[in-house]
């Protein structure tokens, strides 16, 4: 990315980090991507996203070693994230099975199983960076994911395995956190697991045109979810306040048959677990039911 960047600013006649702009870095970060077939394509928000958080970052270190430059303001106005719901669409379970064959180091930990473990139990990046060692119960089969739609989620089969041997071999205190180091801000620790999962899905092969982002990993085990507890079992599993947007992601017409009072209990939802035979995805959230005016 930095070599496409430091090339864009060549491009426009700009050859010190100090006549380095925002509205330059902006237009780098919109700029066309190459397609699979050699088209030039508009990128998607969060990929211009993750361009302009690898620009900052390449712009502190630049201040840090004496360039005269302010990497907020170099680096231009924050790219809000994308609408996940509308921009991605669930894997299919050869998609999946692809996905994990990338990352599975067979035998070894790997840190990529373990991010993708985080999606596969339903995990947002946000809540995938947070994850702290005493949030995992293997013998249970579950993660808990905390914030605003905190709620136990159930491991698989293949997420427990990666996650048990990323522990086995890598140690950690019980309120260290797994997926990003120890150190890192809140804001910086979820952009790391977002560019780390966009850099997996380009690695097994997807390609930009395939509608596959980060959050097709969760679609993918949510949809699983609805297939065999249904509609409100999957928004709880994603952690999702409504139902017709939990449709929607999942490609899933449904009908409003219930009222909203059957929804505000907390439910048990579960996928097939290796690790615990039975796994729920519990919340302490009620579920809210949007009706599409359409």
């Amino acid at each position: 990315m930095l070599i496409s960047m430091f090339a864009h600013f060549e491009r426009r006649g700009v050859k010190r980090l100090r006549d380095v702009t925002g509205d330059l870095t902006l237009e780098w970060c919109w700029s066309p991507v190459q397609g699979p077939d050699g088209s030039a394509q508009e990128p998607a928000r969060n990929f211009a996203r993750d361009r302009q958080w690898v620009a900052r970052a390449a712009f502190k270190v630049a201040a840090q070693l004496g360039a005269q430059l302010d990497p907020n303001v170099a680096a231009g106005a924050g790219i809000k994230r994308g609408d996940p719901d509308v921009a991605a669409r669930p894997l299919t379970d050869q998609e999946l099975d692809r996905l994990c064959a990338c990352v599975d180091a067979g035998t070894a930990a790997s840190r990529r199983a373990l991010l993708v473990a985080m999606y596969m139990a339903g995990g947002s990046a946000a809540e995938a960076a947070a994850v702290r060692t005493r949030d995992i119960d293997l013998d249970a089969g579950t993660v808990t994911f905390l914030g605003e739609r905190a709620r136990v989620c159930a491991l698989d089969e293949w997420s427990a395995r990666a996650i048990a041997r990323y522990l086995r071999a890598n140690p950690t205190a019980p309120d260290e956190r797994l997926c990003v180091k120890a150190d890192t801000p809140r804001d910086a620790a979820v952009d790391s697991v977002s560019i780390r999962m966009w850099k997996v899905i380009k690695e097994a092969g997807f390609s930009s045109r395939s509608g596959i982002s980060p959050r097709s990993v969760r679609l993918a085990a949510a949809r699983q979810v609805l297939e065999s507890e249904g509609i409100v079992a999957a928004a709880r599993f994603l952690g999702s306040p409504s139902l017709d947007n939990t449709a929607h992601a999942l490609g899933h017409d449904w009908q409003f048959q219930h009222s909203t009072a059957c929804l505000s209990a907390p439910d048990s939802s579960a996928r097939s677990s290796g690790a615990a035979g039975s796994a729920g995805c519990a919340s302490n959230e009620g579920l809210r039911v949007i009706e599409d005016p359409r």
